[in-house]
């Protein structure tokens, strides 16, 4: 007995991703919603890519190219090696995203991808950059124990809950806007706990709209906040700046605690632009050790503030800065602090009650008072 069988031909996109050839679907039309024909034409099954990597053992080869797609289904690539580029632009993920303990020994780029769902890259390791410009991650987002060897390029990202606790990035960490002006926004909690930052890192414009935690996070080179906002709470607890840390023109709504926190450098909290760096809540720099200047010109203090035991190497600004004075709302406790150079409060306006207990000026200490 003779059976004729025909098997199932394979979709030829299919064929191109494992050739590791191109995918590059249309773009959705402006102005009207897609057609199911143009929705189906760009939508690829997750398992797919989850296929290549089986086939290969955990170890693809070829790169990886995917613009404009729908990724449909979950996807999960945990412990893979990607050894070509990986560049899965301006698609969007259906399902659950899992790359954990992935391993990318070139470039992986996810600009303007949209992640539906969870997206775990906890322990992954980029040999190269890491590009998520203008993504979306709508839910929880984990970053926790990633090394990125290169740079981490999240200009203009949104997250919803995002972790990079442990994290490690050797080159540059950018979290600023792009190109277009689009700032990276943080809605709801940031968690960067023990992070380390082996070169600049570029948080300026940055929106947290939620609680932000540097605990004892370290910067090897700048770390530079000025113009972010901080709607929640913001802590910054033993954190190391080994260079300078730049808050100018930055926003505060809430409490902030910097206790414990340590400069190699200078620290500026000052006006940028007519912007003043304004502080909401209560603020906290005990035991706080900034090695070069400290400078608060025109900063806002509108709640309690404390620089108890802090030890500023250089000189101390809470001047006036182009007639913006700086303003102490409530409590200021000085109390057992150090300033190695001079303090200067020239034309600052205290409205609480004011301690400086057993604190020493090594330099000038000044008061004079300035225009009403």
């Amino acid at each position: 007995m003779t059976t004729n069988a025909t098997a199932e031909p394979l979709d030829p996109r299919l064929v191109k991703l494992w050739r590791g050839e191109s995918l590059v679907f249309a773009a959705p039309p402006n102005g009207r919603e897609e057609t199911p024909d143009e929705l189906q034409a760009r939508t690829i099954p997750a398992r797919w890519i989850e296929d290549l990597v089986t086939g290969a053992n955990g170890g693809v080869t070829v790169p990886m190219t995917i613009v404009h797609a729908i990724v449909d289904g979950s996807l999960t690539c945990r412990h893979a090696t990607f050894s070509s580029d990986v560049a899965i632009t301006d698609s969007e993920f259906t399902g659950s995203v899992d790359f954990s303990f992935a391993t990318f020994k070139r470039t992986a780029l996810f600009h303007g991808c949209r992640f539906l769902k969870d997206s775990n890259f906890r322990a992954t390791t980029f040999d190269a950059d890491l590009v998520i410009t203008e993504a979306v991650f709508t839910n929880s987002a984990r970053f926790e124990d990633l090394h990125v060897q290169r740079r981490l390029d999240a200009r203009g990202a949104q997250f919803a809950t995002a972790s990079f606790e442990r994290s490690v990035i050797d080159s540059e960490a950018l979290f600023h806007a792009d190109s277009r002006g689009r700032r990276t926004v943080f809605r709801d909690d940031a968690k960067f706990v023990d992070a380390r930052f082996g070169a600049t890192a570029d948080f300026e414009g940055a929106e947290f709209a939620c609680d932000a935690c540097f605990g004892s996070a370290e910067f090897k080179r700048d770390a530079y906040f000025s113009t972010a906002s901080f709607a929640g709470t913001a802590d910054f607890r033993n954190t190391h700046v080994m260079v300078d840390v730049v808050f100018a023109g930055t926003d505060f709504k809430s409490d902030v605690d910097f206790e414990g926190l340590h400069v190699d450098g200078d620290a500026f909290f000052r006006t940028r632009s007519q912007m003043r760096t304004t502080f909401g809540g209560d603020v906290c720099f005990r035991s706080a050790c900034i090695k070069g200047t400290a400078d608060f010109e025109g900063a806002e203090f509108q709640s309690d503030v404390t620089f108890e035991s802090a030890q500023i190497g250089g000189d101390a600004f809470f001047r006036a800065d182009d007639g913006m004075r700086t303003h102490f709302r409530g409590k200021l406790d000085f109390g057992s602090a150090r300033v190695g150079g001079n303090a200067e409060f020239d034309g600052a306006e205290f409205t609480g009650p004011v301690t400086f207990t057993l604190s020493v000026v090594e330099g000038m200490a000044s008061f004079r008072p300035g225009e009403a």
